[in-house]
């Protein structure tokens, strides 16, 4: 939750796209995953550079609300949920519902 929370807190968009990394990051090594860890460091700028774009035509509030809303149903437990949660947010994203480019 302070992960999130980090995100909500944020200085600028590049701070708030540092702190949803590190929200990402924490999930990806609590999974289990020896992989998946690594594969998001090895993605680190452009990852921050996706994030900062998401912040600037969305808003930090919105980044957090989703990094929330993925912690709420981890704190639930709910697995299914979260991958729904995930599975949905990206969904968007490729579907042009939430744009990330200019």
């Amino acid at each position: 939750k302070e992960l999130a929370e980090n995100i909500r807190q944020a200085a600028s968009n590049e701070d708030a796209a540092k702190a949803a990394f590190e929200f990402q990051h924490e999930m990806a090594m609590i999974s289990g995953n020896t992989l998946l860890p690594l594969i998001f460091r090895s993605f680190y700028f452009s990852v921050i550079v996706l994030w900062e774009r998401f912040c600037a035509l969305h808003g930090k509030e919105k980044l957090y609300q989703v990094s929330y809303q993925t912690w709420e149903r981890l704190a639930a437990r709910d697995a299914a949920g979260v991958a729904d949660w995930i599975e949905k947010c990206t969904r968007e994203v490729i579907d042009g519902e939430r744009q990330i480019y200019y």
